[in-house]
């Protein structure tokens, strides 16, 4: 039986606040993004390896180009069921706010990657622009996981903008999957993850 790693790098910046209009009524975007990973994830649970980095970390103080912390200060890797467990449990009573540090975010996911033969993807999920870029890029580091086999999976979730749009397509197509995927309707995130 296949056994894989995922690192999710999930956004929690101020706007993913906003609501996004589900079949049960308004729900805020982290809620509707945090619940489809979450029912994605349970059937493969047994099959996988999983850790999270949230960006701006939650430790962030609002700026313009907000912390991340290492991912042992977030979700560190743990088997599917202790992760989603962890996971469940963050969502309970998040805490949301400040920038979109993108870039930032694909840093500490290039240091918690480990260079092994364990089959990997990286899952983004975001809905906008990066509001401050670094060195590397996160298209770079993409580009550095894919000749390790490593690919980068984009899901641009709802207040995506045509300016965001071509920062994610080039982190997707940097990282082998041609382009990030833009979701319009959470029943459509559920099938896109």
């Amino acid at each position: 039986e296949c056994h894989a790693r995922l690192l999710v790098i999930f956004d929690r910046s101020g706007s993913m606040a906003e609501p996004w209009e589900t079949a049960d009524g308004s729900e805020p975007r982290w809620r509707v993004a945090a619940q489809a990973l979450d029912a994605a994830l349970t059937p493969l649970a047994d099959r996988l390896t999983v850790g999270a980095i949230l960006f701006p970390s939650p430790s962030a103080a609002p700026s313009e180009c907000g912390d991340v912390d290492p991912i042992g200060a977030q979700m560190p890797f743990d088997d599917g069921e202790r992760f989603l467990a962890r996971w469940r449990n963050f969502w309970e009573a998040p805490s949301l706010g400040g920038s979109t540090p993108l870039d930032a975010a694909f840093d500490r996911a290039d240091e918690a990657l480990p260079v092994d033969d364990l089959v990997t993807a990286v899952v983004v999920l975001t809905d906008g622009q990066p509001t401050c870029r670094g060195e590397p890029l996160a298209e770079e580091h993409a580009a550095a996981w894919r000749t390790r086999g490593i690919k980068t999976w984009v899901v641009g979730l709802p207040g995506t903008g045509l300016d965001s749009e071509d920062v994610l397509n080039a982190i997707a197509r940097a990282g082998g999957t041609d382009a990030y995927r833009p979701v319009d309707a959470p029943a459509s995130l559920d099938d896109d993850l």
